[in-house]
């Protein structure tokens, strides 16, 4: 009993002791980065300090405070420095209002992670993960209505499989959803062809009423749509149907001007492989760093995120 309670004892200091070390290390190498880059000011008495280093299996979370130093461009300029620096596969960086930088450093990247049902709201879905396997989720009450652009072939049928499966007390229609992608989604109501999808569409619009289920009307191919009249009627569904707990997600392939023509009108958006970094920027609103693989995404809605699709045995 008292050998194990020493042995215990003897554990967990060895466990402090070298994430002390650790983040002694980390705290060290964040000073040479400063020295070495020159990213003082010159005219400051100020020095960089580095704060709450969190250490995970994936890597570390840590905050640099860099008021009276430098810029935050100072530091991101050097990203790929920071990503040697630490021989990490990724580096995030984001700033806060007070002159603080929170970083994010990861040197193992969660890539493969087999979809299970998460809790969520019925106006939550799940997009995806993160880099350390949490879920990313777009909340349609904050930023409602999703639009999911990417070449073909890059993962924008798993996303919608996942989150059909992962949605409760909600329903869903597949509007020119190619029935070969949905096999086995038999339950879920699907709709081809403009006439039939416009037919449905328009007594929504007409008579409209806030529904105690959400609603969520996906629409596959979105920019090839001809009919004026089915066009004018998902702009006019995507100004109003919030109010009344419906919701849209649109799917297109490439992103350019002309297509993305309802694009204003989705606060939150999801982007998988683009031809170039200018679609990204056509398709989310913002800038992104660095190219996506098969299954990877940018998801923009309060905040820019980077995922990856969930593996479906479906």
């Amino acid at each position: 009993m008292i050998t194990e309670l020493g042995l215990a004892i003897l554990g967990t200091y060895a466990y402090n002791y070298l994430n002390t070390w650790e983040e002694q290390k980390i705290k060290y190498k964040f000073k040479k980065f400063i020295e070495e880059k020159e990213l003082m000011n010159r005219y400051s008495t100020n020095k960089a300090k580095v704060k709450n280093v969190q250490l995970f299996d994936y890597g570390f979370r840590t905050t640099l405070d860099i008021g009276g130093i430098c810029s935050f461009e100072d530091i991101e300029k050097h990203k790929n420095y920071l990503r040697s620096l630490f021989g990490a596969e990724e580096v995030n960086l984001k700033l806060t209002n007070d002159a603080k930088v929170n970083i994010e450093v990861i040197n193992k990247t969660a890539k493969d992670i087999n979809f299970e049902k998460h809790k969520l709201k019925n106006t939550e879905l799940l997009i995806g993960h993160d880099s350390m396997g949490k879920p990313i989720t777009a909340d349609m009450k904050k930023c409602p209505h999703l639009l999911v652009t990417g070449l073909s072939g890059q993962g924008k049928t798993g996303l919608i499989k996942c989150i059909i499966n992962n949605l409760n007390d909600a329903d869903i229609v597949l509007c020119n959803a190619f029935s070969d992608d949905f096999i086995g989604y038999n339950k879920t109501p699907k709709l081809l062809g403009e006439r039939n999808i416009l037919n449905y569409l328009r007594p929504i619009l007409e008579r409209p009423y806030k529904r105690d289920r959400p609603l969520y009307i996906l629409i596959e191919e979105l920019a090839t749509i001809k009919d004026k009249e089915l066009n004018n009627t998902i702009k006019e569904l995507l100004c109003i149907a919030r109010h009344y707990n419906i919701f849209v997600i649109g799917i297109i392939q490439i992103a350019t001007k002309e297509e993305l023509k309802f694009k204003s009108y989705f606060n939150s958006r999801c982007s998988f492989k683009q031809l170039d970094e200018s679609s990204y920027r056509v398709a989310l609103g913002c800038s992104v760093d660095g190219e996506l693989n098969n299954r990877e995404f940018y998801f923009y809605s309060d905040n820019l995120y980077k995922g990856r699709t969930y593996s479906l045995t479906q």
